[in-house]
């Protein structure tokens, strides 16, 4: 019996009930025929029920504002540059349905996409951005991490990488400033909210690999519904939808989305590596898997969940535990265990604002 009380006929979509289903992810089987056109605005069943997840992790109850949607690609390997653009694909793609959904409503949502590249050597592929964004006809500014967090000077940033001890402490510095990167544009800019493209799959192993690296007391603030950072909140549309949701849609729209697909293992050279294969290899097993460990992790409480006006950590700007005597968190504290950061140029400017508040 489905929500409504009808029987459920086996090998029929869960949503039109009427046509044999060609979907079958979680437990759950859709079809790809265009059941209801004019109800669903052309959308077949399987894309509609992705398009409302998309929808009920983006209802404004505050009406229309101003959206600064962030693309990051390259973190570690070439792997996550294509399994994070056809995550960003989706992303983009549900973003112009929701501006396209009623083309008379007043008072739509503006967004702006901004492109955060690591710059220098890093394994990324700019002509896959420009491709997705040329698909749709919209505008997107690049910067670099330097550009954002140096002033310009990747001479520092490199000076930073090159001093971790590890590919591990490298790639999850590189995470980190990504995000505070996002952050501090949409700050410069007046926005109160950022999108970006991280799906149920990679929160899980995200979660994981937190929590292999001493960032387990923040697990509520960084994977809440909508991450705060003071004036600005980060929020995952795509929350509620796995990779295989995610590659089934965009194979339905490839004609609108050329993108490559992604391979389904991470070359292991960190933990965030290893971490991907072991939830990946548990996720074929039992489908379960992930959306287990991220609704999990939403009923976590530590020291930081209710607690307000704490400082934050001085690089990933999480909020520090009580009484907490350094300016890092555990965390961040690692990456910065062994180097010399007593000259100030190997930092990033905001770590330095931050530090300015503890002497």
């Amino acid at each position: 019996m489905d929500s409504a009380g009808n029987p459920i006929i086996a090998g029929q979509c869960i949503k039109c009930k009427s046509k044999p289903f060609t979907i079958n992810v979680r437990y759950a089987v859709y079809c790809e025929y265009y059941c209801y056109p004019k109800l669903l605005n052309d959308r077949a069943c399987f894309q509609d029920q992705v398009y409302h997840k998309y929808r009920n992790q983006t209802r404004n109850p505050s009406g229309p504002g101003s959206i600064l949607v962030g693309y990051s690609g390259g973190l570690s390997s070439q792997y996550c540059q294509l399994c994070f653009t056809r995550r960003f694909s989706l992303l983009l793609h549900l973003t112009q349905q929701a501006r396209i959904q009623d083309p008379n409503r007043k008072n739509l949502d503006t967004y702006y996409f901004v492109h955060i590249t690591r710059g220098g050597d890093s394994a990324e592929k700019p002509e896959f951005v420009k491709n997705v964004f040329d698909s749709y006809g919209v505008a997107i500014e690049s910067y670099t991490l330097a550009d954002c967090l140096y002033n310009g000077e990747p001479e520092r940033l490199q000076q930073l990488l090159d001093a971790c001890e590890s590919d591990t402490l490298r790639v999850d510095l590189v995470r980190i400033l990504t995000r505070v990167a996002l952050v501090r544009i949409a700050q410069q800019r007046g926005i109160g909210k950022v999108y970006v493209g991280e799906n149920c799959s990679r929160l899980a192993v995200d979660i994981m690999a937190d929590t292999c690296t001493g960032r387990g007391v923040s697990l509520p603030w960084k994977y809440s519904l909508a991450q705060a950072y003071s004036d600005v909140s980060v929020i995952r549309p795509l929350r509620d939808l796995v990779n295989l949701e995610v590659n089934f849609y965009l194979d339905s729209i490839k004609n609108q989305c050329p993108m490559p697909r992604q391979s389904t293992m991470t070359k292991a050279d960190s933990i965030y590596g290893l971490t991907d294969n072991f939830i990946t290899g548990l996720d074929l097993e039992n489908s379960a898997t992930v959306s287990t460990v991220v609704r999990t992790t939403a009923k976590i409480e530590t020291c930081i969940s209710r607690l307000e006006d704490l400082k934050p950590c001085a690089l990933c700007m999480a909020p520090l535990p009580p009484n907490e005597g350094r300016p890092f968190c555990f965390g961040c504290h690692q990456i910065f265990e062994g180097m010399d950061v007593s000259h100030a140029s190997i930092l990033p400017s905001h770590t330095q604002a931050i530090l300015t508040t503890y002497k």
